[in-house]
C-alpha cells in the first residue's frame, strides 16, 4: 500500500502535465480535481468512520476549512509549477518542503535547527541550485516563475504541516480532508468564475479523462492507502518508501513526457535526495531497525 501511494502521488504531475497538454489550464484542472475530489473524500470518510466518534467543534469546522484556503494555494501553485516547469524539476522543488518545515519549528520554539538540520539544509538547496542551473541562458519565458510557484507550494504545504497537526488529531485526518477540500473547492468556483471564459471549460474528452485519472489514481486512492500503511506499517516505514517519490515522479517524466535531465542536474537532485535523507535520518534508522 506504501509503494503504491507513493506511486500514485508521483503520477499527478505526469498526468496533470497530460491534461494540459490536451488544453486544460491549471485553473480548471484544479477545479474540477477538487470538485470530483470532495464526494470520494466523503465516502472515504464515511468507511473509515469508527464507530463512537465525537462531533467537531465549530472552531474545529472553521479551523479545517481556513486550512483549506492554505491547500487551495498549495494545490494551484503546485499544478502552475507543474505547467510552466515541467513535472520533473517542479517536484523536485517540492520535495525539500521539509526543510522548511525545520524553519518553521525552529522559529515557533524560539531555537536554532540542530547541526544535522542545517547541514541536510544547505546539501539539499546546493543540488537544488545545481539543478535549476541559474547561469543557463536558454530556458522557457516562464521557467523562473514556474519556479517561484513550486517555492510557494513548498512553503505552503510547509505551514499546513506545521501548523494542522493538532486539529488532524482532534477530528481525524479523514473529516480533515473532507475540510480542506470543501473551502478549496468553494474557493476554485469563485476564482474559475471570475478568471476564466466559456471556451476554457470547453475540454475535449482526453482532457477529461487525465483530470479523472489525476482524482482517481493521483489524489483519492494514494492518500487512502497510505493512511491504511501509515495503520499497518508505521508512519517511520512510510515515510522511507516515500522517498522514492520524486526518483519515480523523474522517471516517468523522462519517459512520458521526454523531460530530460543533463548530468549535471542529475548530480544536484542526487544531492537533494542525500540532504532530505539526512534530514529524514532519525526516522530511516527506525524504519531500518524494525
Amino acid at each position: 500500500m506504501a509503494l503504491g501511494a507513493t506511486l500514485g502521488l508521483s503520477l499527478k504531475g505526469i498526468l496533470a502535465k497530460l491534461a494540459f497538454l490536451a488544453g486544460g489550464t491549471a485553473i480548471i484542472v484544479v477545479l474540477l480535481r477538487m470538485l470530483m475530489a470532495v464526494p470520494l473524500f466523503m465516502a472515504a470518510d464515511r468507511v473509515m468512520r469508527p464507530a463512537a466518534r465525537a462531533p467537531m467543534a465549530r472552531t474545529d469546522i472553521a479551523m479545517g476549512l481556513g486550512f483549506g484556503f492554505m491547500f487551495l494555494t498549495a494545490m494551484l501553485s503546485d499544478f502552475i509549477a507543474i505547467d510552466r516547469l515541467g513535472a520533473g524539476l517542479s517536484r523536485i522543488v517540492l520535495f525539500t518542503y521539509p526543510l522548511i518545515v525545520v524553519l518553521i519549528s525552529s522559529g515557533m520554539e524560539r531555537r536554532w535547527p540542530s547541526a544535522r538540520q542545517v547541514f541536510a539544509f544547505a546539501v539539499s538547496y546546493l543540488g537544488l541550485v545545481i539543478v535549476l542551473r541559474p547561469d543557463r541562458t536558454e530556458v522557457p519565458p516562464q521557467f523562473w516563475s514556474g519556479v517561484g510557484f513550486a517555492v510557494l507550494c513548498a512553503v505552503t504545504i510547509a505551514c499546513v504541516y506545521s501548523f494542522a497537526n493538532p486539529l488532524i488529531k482532534r477530528i481525524g485526518a479523514s473529516r480533515f480532508s473532507v475540510l480542506t477540500h470543501i473551502s478549496a473547492a468553494v474557493g476554485m468556483v469563485v476564482l474559475a468564475l471570475a478568471t476564466q471564459t466559456a471556451d476554457d471549460f470547453a475540454l475535449n474528452t482526453e482532457a477529461y479523462v487525465w483530470m479523472v485519472l489525476i482524482v482517481l489514481i493521483a489524489t483519492v486512492a494514494p492518500i487512502m492507502m497510505q493512511y491504511e500503511a501509515m495503520r499497518r506499517i508505521g508512519a517511520a516505514r512510510v515515510s522511507l518508501i516515500g522517498l522514492l517519490g520524486p526518483i519515480v515522479t523523474v522517471l516517468l517524466a523522462w519517459v512520458v513526457l521526454d523531460e530530460r535531465l543533463d548530468p549535471v542536474q542529475i548530480g544536484g537532485f542526487a544531492l537533494v535526495l542525500v540532504g532530505i535523507a539526512i534530514l529524514e535520518w532519525p526516522t530511516l534508522r527506525r524504519a531500518f531497525s524494525r
